[in-house]
């Protein structure tokens, strides 16, 4: 997670899925049908400009326990709970995130950008 180039993955996300279909919540969202280890993709996003951090984030048409066990199968990371409630927040050693986005689950990877270097 050292790196999180707006840029790069705008121009990324660009090439692969197209034109962002809309632009809200500091992000550009793009549409997304495709799988990501295993799981059901929807949406993935890029930070944009003005947002106080940088980000990348996809939202998987499962629920976070099910993102989870896609991500701990394909890859042996784990996500620990994080916070007791109906819908925990979920953190990796790594630091990526899996949170609850409405019947579905967002896991994405964030860094400040005041902490980047000028």
């Amino acid at each position: 997670m050292n790196q999180l180039d707006e840029q790069y993955f705008y121009n990324y996300f660009f090439q692969a899925f197209g034109k962002p279909y809309k632009h809200d919540g500091g992000a550009y969202w793009f549409k997304a049908d495709a799988t990501l280890w295993g799981a059901p993709i929807k949406d993935v996003l890029v930070s944009d400009e003005q947002s106080l951090y940088s980000f990348i984030a996809a939202v998987a048409d499962v629920p976070p326990e099910k993102l989870e066990a896609a991500v701990v199968d394909a890859m042996g990371i784990r996500h620990q709970v994080m916070e007791a409630g109906k819908f925990p927040l979920r953190q990796s050693a790594p630091g990526s995130q899996i949170v609850y986005f409405q019947k579905r689950s967002k896991i994405y990877c964030v860094k400040s950008k005041y902490l980047r270097p000028y």
